[in-house]
């Protein structure tokens, strides 16, 4: 009989079962990052990100996990999220 696979002190089974199918991110900049990429191209309004223990990376999420992780709130505006008026992303004066 064999042990079972381990990773991070935890069963391969288990973390397969809850993670591996998620996107990983590697650190939480990179998390936000992609975070305000799916809200600016409209794909969803709001989204938090969490560090992950199974997989000691970043994913995504719909839930709300606390103002810390909340990447809708780093969008101020619409023109932070769309481009400036000129077609930048700066924010237009007011």
């Amino acid at each position: 009989m064999t042990a079972p696979r381990r990773r991070n002190g935890l069963a391969v089974d288990a973390i397969l079962r809850r993670c591996e199918g998620k996107k990983r991110y590697p650190d939480e900049m990179t998390c936000k990052a992609a975070g305000m990429h799916y809200i600016g191209i409209g794909q969803t309004r709001q989204l938090w990100c969490y560090p992950c223990k199974l997989c000691r990376g970043w994913h995504l999420t719909k839930q709300n996990n606390g103002p810390r992780n909340a990447i809708h709130k780093l969008l101020t505006n619409d023109a932070l999220v769309h481009g400036g008026q000129d077609g930048t992303n700066e924010a237009a004066d007011d």
